[in-house]
C-alpha cells in the first residue's frame, strides 16, 4: 500500500516537513497512522491523506481540515 499526504489547496504532495512537490512519484510514502500524525504534528491542515493499494476498489481518501489540539 502507498500512502500519500496531499495540499488540498495547492495539490502538492509532502516530501518533508516544508518540502513539496508536483510529482507523486517523488512524495514520501507514509504509514497509515504515520500520515495523520505527521499532519498533527506539523499542524497541516486542509490536506487529504490518500491511500493506493493494488486492487483500486480498496483505495481510499481522507480528507483533513481542521486538525484540533486537546
Amino acid at each position: 500500500m502507498s500512502v500519500l499526504l496531499q495540499s488540498m489547496a495547492t495539490g502538492k504532495y509532502v516530501v518533508d516537513v516544508g518540502v513539496w512537490t508536483v510529482l507523486r512519484s517523488q512524495a514520501r510514502p507514509f504509514g497509515e497512522m504515520e500520515a495523520l500524525m505527521f499532519c498533527y504534528r506539523h499542524r497541516l491542515e486542509e490536506m487529504r491523506i490518500l491511500g493506493r493499494r493494488t486492487d483500486s476498489q480498496e483505495n481510499f481518501t481522507i480528507s483533513l481540515l481542521e486538525i484540533h489540539r486537546l
